[in-house]
């Protein structure tokens, strides 16, 4: 499906899971206590965890931006919706963009984990059951989408398991996890060896993905980019990869079906900008080919 001659993969297109993911998917030992999807608007992202409502609510909502959200999300996404954000929506995006492979990241999983002190059982269950949805929802085109695992770091044992598991009998292309400490533990803690290590043994990338308010340390988004210039601050050294030779370094993305996006024209957007026709192609697919080893 080459746009304008050049292949497009998405390096982080996001799926929209179904509220009831997790009382379908999870260990029947856990259903009691199954995170559930919300439903407050179209397209909520909510979920609600031991009690607790991921991502922290604003408080008070902005009637205005609720609003705007709304219309957004209905206008870009309607279609999409109509379908419970199912595999054919998906693939339906894909097309409509130009994309040819898409590697899938989560939505309402983004922030699932998103709590102190979970119980690693439970934790690692709940990563279990997106993953097993994740892997039934790719198989609408098992050759255009493709599944990043979900990992709970809160017992690296069971951690270094479902990245086996995810790899050998799902083909899944890499992990992921919030950025933020788990248990008081920096990613440097030799704790976390084991999960490295495997990872390396694999050949897998690993992802750090923060989204939203949670019950996490976050640092980064309310002490070192609390403000708008400071997000363009650490921006900016990105948008001039290129001109400082770090271009074999950077991964297209749609980032589908999110608030901040130029889908459907993503790929019509990029290829408007003032890069060389090499470079294009290393950001639309070269790079993320073997960012995520389709080599």
């Amino acid at each position: 499906m080459a746009k304008n001659g050049f292949q497009a993969m998405d390096s982080d297109m996001h799926v929209f899971e179904p509220a009831d993911l997790w009382q379908r998917y999870i260990d029947p030992k856990y259903a009691d206590r199954a995170p559930v999807g919300l439903k407050r608007s179209f397209r909520d992202l909510g979920i609600e965890v031991e009690g607790k409502v991921l991502p922290i609510p604003r408080n008070p909502e902005n009637p205005a931006l609720a609003k705007y959200r709304n219309d957004f999300f209905h206008e870009k996404y309607g279609d999409a919706g109509e379908r419970n954000f199912d595999g054919v929506s998906q693939v339906m995006a894909m097309d409509k963009e130009g994309l040819d492979v898409a590697v899938l990241f989560p939505t309402r999983g983004l922030c699932v984990l998103g709590i102190d002190g979970l119980d690693p059982d439970f934790a690692t269950a709940i990563a279990r059951a997106y993953n097993d949805w994740l892997h039934d929802f790719a198989q609408t085109a098992p050759d255009r989408m493709y599944g990043v695992a979900m990992v709970a770091p809160h017992d690296v044992s069971s951690a270094v398991e479902e990245v086996r598991r995810t790899v050998k009998k799902y083909g899944f292309r890499g992990i992921f996890m919030r950025p933020n400490h788990v248990n008081g533990r920096k990613w440097s803690d030799p704790y976390y060896d084991p999960l490295w290590e495997e990872c390396q043994t694999l050949n897998l990338p690993v992802g750090f993905h923060e989204a939203g308010r949670v019950y996490l340390p976050q640092p980064a988004m309310f002490q070192f980019c609390s403000t708008f210039s400071m997000f363009n601050t650490f921006g900016f050294p990105f948008a001039n990869m290129p001109e400082y030779g770090l271009e074999d370094n950077m991964v297209f993305s749609t980032d589908y079906p999110h608030l901040d996006v130029e889908y459907p024209h993503a790929i019509d957007s990029f290829l408007k900008l003032p890069f060389s026709d090499q470079t294009k192609r290393k950001y639309l697919w070269d790079n993320c080919v073997r960012l995520y080893n389709f080599e």
